[in-house]
């Protein structure tokens, strides 16, 4: 089975619902706390870590952001250096999360204000943050879907390339990534129409999520996908989803759920049926869903964990 080489994470959860089980351990975290983590990213066959947002309910996760005050949970401590210096540690690249600088969830005002703020985001990042070695790549994390019509929409991409030509210009050698969702009623994914929309949105990589809770969502999806990335530069990763919902008849109607860790099955079919197309896996997430370390519903987490490095021989 193809490993998973990069993963996801968060210092703050955008939603407290889904990281019920993790989020008040990790924003308990410290120097000490986060080198681990990172070093158990590491040895967990990671060399990728992916921040997913700077920003959380409305309150930055470091301090002198350029458009928000520091989270107050933070402390007065600053979690993302702390974040930084781990991965410099062990070794890992460090992919900067971009978004969620309007409201969520993925409710971005496509507009040349919205690109502006990305940017003085971005550099206010470079500025504070720019000396560390792990700090190699962006993630543009507003999140959109392939739609009915078999590719997205024209304002996100858009957005994207007016992101991602202007962070060419600040930083032309930090590739800059993004991982876009199968939406609920997408059609098999398009290679006509996707070719021109990949291609201006002059990206690194395009880190398509498998729909892991979707079983419309089929390896007939990632053919086509295929099919479009081989007439492009841009990199194809699948962004393997580790989670499944703990619905209760409590939170029946509630939109956001806990997240708890999959069955070890689902992981091993999916990847089976991503790996011959994917250059590169990554998850959401290693962080809550897949790690050693107690951060989840445990011992859910540790199992699944424990599994997955058997079955890939990780660590032997």
């Amino acid at each position: 089975m193809k490993p998973i080489t990069g993963t996801f994470f968060d210092i703050i959860h955008h939603n407290p619902g889904e990281s019920a089980y993790w989020h008040d351990i990790v924003t308990s975290y410290r120097d000490a706390e986060w080198r681990t983590f990172m070093r158990h990213m590491k040895d967990s066959g990671i060399d990728t870590v992916i921040l997913i947002c700077t920003l959380a309910r409305w309150k930055a996760v470091f301090p002198r952001h350029p458009f928000m005050p520091s989270h107050e949970l933070t402390g007065g401590f600053d979690p993302l250096e702390a974040a930084l210096n781990g991965a410099d540690d062990a070794g890992l690249t460090f992919c900067m999360g971009l978004g969620y600088q309007e409201q969520y969830p993925h409710e971005v005002i496509y507009s040349p204000e919205a690109v502006k703020r990305t940017l003085t985001l971005a550099e206010t990042l470079l500025k504070q943050y720019g000396h560390h070695s792990s700090f190699r790549q962006w993630y543009i994390a507003d999140e959109f879907g392939y739609q009915e019509s078999g590719c997205f929409n024209p304002d996100p991409v858009a957005f994207v390339a007016d992101v991602s030509e202007e962070l060419a210009r600040l930083t032309p050698q930090m590739p800059r990534i993004i991982s876009p969702y199968f939406h609920t009623h997408c059609s098999i994914p398009d290679p006509a129409k996707l070719i021109p929309q990949f291609e201006r949105m002059n990206l690194h990589a395009i880190c398509t999520q498998n729909g892991a809770n979707r079983p419309d969502i089929t390896e007939e999806y990632f053919v086509s996908l295929k099919k479009a990335f081989d007439k492009v530069s841009v990199k194809f990763w699948g962004n393997v989803e580790l989670f499944a919902f703990e619905r209760t008849e409590k939170n029946a109607r509630d939109r956001y759920v806990p997240l708890i860790p999959g069955p070890f099955d689902r992981l091993v079919e999916q990847i089976a049926w991503i790996e011959p197309y994917a250059e590169k896996l990554i998850s959401y997430q290693f962080m809550g869903l897949m790690n050693n370390l107690g951060l989840g519903k445990q011992p859910q987490a540790g199992d699944l964990w424990k599994r997955y490095m058997s079955h890939c021989g990780i660590g032997k």
